[in-house]
């Protein structure tokens, strides 16, 4: 008898799951979109706010998360463009993303 209350809360609550997969898959974009912007600044802006061990949990169920080790490496070549921003300089850092903005 109440087997189709809870059947009603899962169907509510799954709007409510795929809210942090979105998230994280804007901001995958916007990293990209400042990356091959040659953005240094944007780049290093996302990064702080991007939960980089969190990504792949917020991924877990979306169809991105078979993705798992271009995700990493897309974060990792990142991170090392923005530490090579502090140490090496622009150009050193802007050749790591391979792009010459």
């Amino acid at each position: 008898m109440r087997l189709w209350f809870v059947l009603l809360l899962i169907v509510l609550a799954a709007p409510l799951r795929a809210a942090p997969a979105c998230e994280t898959i804007e901001r995958l974009e916007r990293l990209v979109s400042q990356g091959a912007a040659g953005d240094l600044g944007g780049l290093s802006r996302e990064l702080r706010r991007t939960d980089a061990e969190r990504v792949m949990w917020n991924l877990r169920g979306h169809p991105l998360a078979t993705h798992e080790g271009d995700i990493a490496a897309l974060l990792s070549q990142a991170a090392e463009a923005v530490a090579l921003d502090g140490s090496d300089g622009v150009v050193a850092a802007r050749a790591r993303l391979g792009t010459q903005a």
